[in-house]
């Protein structure tokens, strides 16, 4: 479900692939790994391409908070640890 966060709309692009999206006058992708750091992936904006882009700060700092709000545990937590995880995804 799509949240108004810092004034960005922010959702699952793809809940398996842990990525996420964040809009407001563009759009920016950012990846969750799995201690739930969050990563930048792209943007439409061509600014975003240096992270001191307010753009990119502002989205960055929106979709952390959309991660922190999510309350399934992480892949890893899942799993028992990294290994498992690993171990579970190569089968």
């Amino acid at each position: 479900m799509t949240r108004i966060i810092k004034g960005f709309a922010v959702d699952w692009g793809d809940r398996w692939r842990r990525t996420v999206w964040a809009q407001l006058k563009h759009i920016y992708w950012f990846n969750v790994l799995p201690d739930r750091q969050v990563e930048f992936d792209r943007s439409s904006s061509p600014a975003a391409l240096t992270e001191g882009d307010p753009g990119r700060v502002e989205a960055t700092q929106a979709v952390k908070e959309f991660v922190e709000q999510e309350r399934g545990p992480s892949a890893a937590a899942r799993f028992g640890t990294e290994k498992a995880l690993r171990e579970h995804r190569l089968r």
